[in-house]
């Protein structure tokens, strides 16, 4: 009973200390370029709906993830990981490019601020913008009617976003095209999906290739593991 209790107090003034520990590290802060054009060096500009998210899951079902190698911070505990993730995009108007209309977008969530050596694990997987990466997503984009730069990723018929999408309508009440001269008049999208938008590669059916040698393995493991239990026994009675 005294063991249990006192397991109990550590793990409420663990997570006590854990807590506090993350509220003090900076949110993700306001990365400056005056002068930068977020579309002048973008082949691909489209206006597009996010309508929805997932994990690029492994073969198990589960999001993989990877160590965010920081060369500076030889510390282990002191390294990121990154989940990668895909927006499926509809997209309703072309500015530039030959984009299908709907079209699979690239990007990754972190378990920790990753500009800061030694910040916390966050209790909840975070935003490129909220994980201190440069002009990235702030926050779940689902909805979000949007115009995006994209460049072409390395997987075939899926972008990467140059910087956070740019809502059609800011609020302000000035028109997209007055904001953004630059990028002319748009034009419908290439009907049907690019290849990773299609129905068997969606953002919620996306994996990893299959480690059968994995999988073998751990059914040999299995099996002999159970012919072991129900083996004969030596009957040791007189």
């Amino acid at each position: 009973m005294r063991a249990s209790l006192l397991a109990i107090i550590l793990l409420a003034a663990g997570l006590s200390a854990a807590f506090p520990a993350w509220d003090r590290v900076p949110s993700a802060h306001a990365c400056s370029c005056p002068d930068c054009d977020a579309f002048a060096d973008s082949a691909v500009v489209v206006r597009g709906t996010v309508l929805g998210w997932d994990y690029v899951r492994d073969a198990f079902g589960g999001p993989i993830e990877s160590t965010v190698l920081q060369p500076g911070w030889p510390d282990p505990d002191h390294q990121a990981r990154q989940r990668p993730i895909r927006l499926l995009v509809e997209v309703s108007a072309v500015y530039r490019g030959d984009v299908h209309a709907n079209v699979v977008v690239s990007d990754y969530l972190y378990d920790r601020f990753i500009r800061a050596e030694g910040a916390p694990v966050s209790p909840s997987w975070l935003w490129p913008g909220e994980a201190g990466v440069c002009f990235g997503l702030p926050s779940d984009p689902t909805g979000l009617d949007a115009v995006m730069a994209l460049v072409q990723d390395e997987n075939s018929g899926t972008f990467r976003l140059v910087i956070a999408p740019f809502r059609f309508d800011d609020g302000t009440g000035r028109p997209f095209a007055e904001r953004f001269p630059s990028l002319g008049s748009p034009r419908p999208p290439t009907v049907g999906n690019s290849p990773a938008a299609d129905p068997a590669d969606s953002p919620a059916t996306v994996a990893s290739p299959v480690p059968y040698f994995a999988l073998f393995g751990g059914g040999f493991l299995l099996l002999s593991f159970v012919l072991i239990l129900i083996g004969p026994r030596n009957d040791h009675r007189r």
